[in-house]
């Protein structure tokens, strides 16, 4: 089996100090602070060192789990060096299908389980079931979404603090999927449903994505909503111009909290006032496919851009 992977612990102890300065507002000052570090979904680890070889071969090592086992593992948040959680069980394209979402929290390096918290199960009732997200709020909760439904945690103990159900607009409840978190630079969470077709019973990503007849576009529309992060009441939310795959991007921009959601063939802006979200007039909607070309996932703001790619359903290779 090997021995568990300890790392070195003076690059963590200096990656946490590094982390703790940089400004990251809504999420907790940590490495690893959300599903792709910001909300501007850069992927950008700032504070991460890397010891290897730039140039030359570096060896990998790869450690399996003892005893605990987390079927279809999503993404991984921490709080700091000592408190690492797992989102799993959230992927219907899984065979066999993970149905049953959990959040654990584990000790970093061992990955022995601390404590585990279910969250919906859509084996009940066939509700499509796609990732949600596992994130650090900079209180120290948790807030995650599976399905239709946003939870907060605490992380310490995993008990489930609050949980709202998201509107759907009119897609039925059952074929609605949140499939990430975002949150403007006030704190207000803002999340957006993925959908699949009226009457489809398949599950899992690819169904709403291609497998279903006539997917994506012949679903209902999204619909995009925000959050009070302390009550978790729904503030305000608005249905989409369409069904939309990729997740949800923010940004504070001049001024501004605005949202870039894409539907299969535009990307659109949605403008966040403090008590209502929006679609801005002022910008877009913007038509990026052309002719053969499919839908695009998640948009990334790199300093005065918006940068997406196409072509990401349904898969090329034979």
């Amino acid at each position: 089996m090997g021995n568990p992977p300890i790392g070195d612990a003076t690059i963590a102890q200096q990656e946490a100090a590094c982390a703790a300065e940089q400004p990251n507002a809504p999420w907790y000052r940590t490495l690893v602070p959300f599903e792709h570090y910001d909300s501007a979904r850069t992927s950008l680890h700032p504070c991460a060192q890397f010891p290897g070889s730039m140039t030359g071969p570096n060896v990998v090592e790869a450690h399996p789990t003892t005893g605990d086992v987390y079927y279809s593992q999503f993404d991984i948040a921490t709080r700091g060096t000592k408190d690492m959680y797992v989102y799993f069980g959230g992927n219907g394209d899984m065979n066999p299908p993970a149905l049953q979402t959990f959040i654990a929290k584990v000790q970093p390096g061992t990955m022995k389980q601390i404590w585990r918290t279910p969250l919906s199960d859509a084996r009940k009732n066939n509700e499509l079931h796609v990732s949600g997200a596992v994130d650090v709020m900079a209180d120290g909760n948790l807030v995650a979404i599976s399905d239709h439904t946003l939870y907060k945690l605490d992380g310490t103990t995993g008990r489930i603090l609050l949980q709202q159900d998201m509107p759907t607009g009119s897609s039925p409840v059952n074929d609605s999927a949140f499939n990430g978190i975002d949150a403007f630079s006030d704190g207000t969470i803002v999340v957006r449903s993925m959908n699949r077709p009226v009457g489809c019973t398949l599950n899992g990503y690819s169904a709403a994505a291609y497998k279903c007849p006539g997917a994506p576009g012949s679903a209902k529309p999204s619909i995009i909503g925000t959050v009070d992060p302390k009550t978790f009441k729904v503030l305000s939310w608005t249905e989409l111009k369409g069904n939309v795959l990729g997740r949800v991007t923010t940004s504070h921009y001049q001024g501004h909290d605005y949202a870039y959601v894409t539907t299969p063939t535009q990307i659109y802006r949605y403008v966040w006032n403090g008590r209502t979200i929006e679609q801005d007039a002022a910008w877009g909607p913007v038509t990026y496919t052309k002719p053969g070309q499919t839908a695009a996932g998640a948009p990334v703001i790199m300093g005065d851009w918006v940068v997406f790619s196409n072509n990401g359903t349904p898969p090329r290779c034979p």
